[in-house]
């Protein structure tokens, strides 16, 4: 079976495309989370605007990668 999501790396972040549920959650984490450590930019922008749908694991995978960043001198947002 096909991926259902993908996760690309911008200059200000990452744009996340496809579908983010229960079966892909855990990825989605860890390939999101080494993107945010990885980045230098002051404010990390996670794009979701071609997501198509995201269930509450996939929120919830999404709040994980981003609480470690919240007051730490450095933001990341979505869109």
């Amino acid at each position: 079976m096909p991926p259902t999501w993908d996760l690309d790396r911008t200059a200000e972040g990452v744009v996340v495309r496809g579908e983010i549920d229960l079966g892909v959650a855990d990825a989605f984490e860890v390939k999101a989370s080494a993107a945010v450590m990885g980045s230098a930019v002051a404010n990390f922008l996670v794009d979701l605007s071609d997501v198509t749908f995201m269930d509450s694991a996939g929120l919830r995978a999404l709040i994980r990668v981003l609480e470690p960043h919240d007051g730490q001198g450095s933001a990341a947002r979505q869109a």
